[in-house]
């Protein structure tokens, strides 16, 4: 059985921001194609037949995926008692579902990263993105959101969309770039920049790549409502979850733009502790646990799986 692929998302967003139309969707011409393996690990997962060995033999067909998975297996993020030596025993030893979420991960990041490092800082925006990536992971117990694999996914990926908008025009998010850099911190609506220069917001962008590549719900809800998570129809916490991971990150001095210092808010909207079923108390607390060890997961992560 194979995973289907979820409703566009065009329409709803359209809905919920009018100033969105199909012609600004339209706009994004130059997707590019989820990479093989990826449509392969959705196979796999979406199988009653799924299993570590066949995600293994997926993933030791790309020996450049297979080389950053066993590299951050045997780093010091992950403190295996003894060396790993090929996907399968990682799969054994760090459990099915984080290497799936790692190689789907990694496996996005490098199609979509291969044009746009003259513009973005790609080092800032993989730490930003792993932070919010174990901020989430570490959030999602105390939110009974499960698995934690797919909580720490979703937050690497959440600001995919930005990846997205920059393949479409470099100039264009060029301008973005240096829009948010030249407000030294007084911009906070970065999707309004986006959408004046191209039209769309890194949400909804990252909502058509999402389709169009076949995230799951969870990470869908998590790259297209991490901002207003309260604005987004039916009952789903995934983007509430972002929304706090990424505000957990930023308190942690982790930003995806380098020269943006804005300041971050003490609280959350109230609007997202609704959404979420998690008190501010709650909140606070696993932000203190997480706060020691976010920094250096964030470098051993990064370190493990860089370019």
């Amino acid at each position: 059985m194979t995973r289907g692929l979820p409703p566009s998302p065009s329409a709803s967003r359209n809905a919920a921001r009018p100033g969105a139309t199909q012609n600004d969707f339209a706009k994004l011409t130059n997707l590019p194609p989820a990479p093989g393996i990826l449509m392969e690990i959705w196979d796999v997962v979406g199988s009653e037949n799924g299993s570590a060995r066949k995600l293994a033999e997926i993933l030791e067909r790309d020996p450049a995926l297979t080389a950053k998975l066993l590299r951050l297996a045997n780093s010091a993020y992950f403190a295996v008692p003894r060396p790993i030596s090929d996907v399968r025993s990682a799969c054994v030893v760090l459990g099915f579902e984080l290497v799936r979420s790692i190689a789907i991960s990694v496996a996005s990041f490098d199609a979509l990263t291969r044009r746009v490092g003259r513009i973005l800082d790609l080092q800032a925006f993989w730490s930003h993105s792993v932070a919010v990536g174990v901020c989430a992971k570490g959030l999602s117990t105390a939110a009974g959101l499960t698995p934690g694999s797919s909580a720490f996914c979703a937050g690497i990926l959440h600001d995919v969309g930005k990846l997205v908008l920059a393949t479409q025009s470099l100039e264009a998010y060029a301008r973005v770039v240096e829009r948010v850099e030249r407000s030294a911190g007084t911009i906070t609506d970065v999707r309004g920049i986006e959408r004046e220069e191209l039209g769309l917001d890194h949400e909804e962008a990252g909502l058509e790549i999402g389709r169009l590549w076949r995230f799951p719900p969870e990470i869908l809800s998590a790259v297209g409502h991490h901002h207003e998570p309260w604005a987004e129809a039916g009952d789903s916490r995934w983007g509430a979850l972002l929304a706090a991971a990424d505000w957990m990150a930023r308190r942690l001095g982790f930003e995806s733009v380098p020269l943006l210092r804005s300041e971050v808010p003490p609280l959350l909207d109230a609007r997202t502790h609704s959404r979420l079923l998690l008190s501010a108390s709650a909140l606070e607390e696993t932000l203190l646990q997480l706060a020691p060890e976010v920094p250096q997961k964030v470098v051993r992560f990064c370190d493990s799986v860089r370019v």
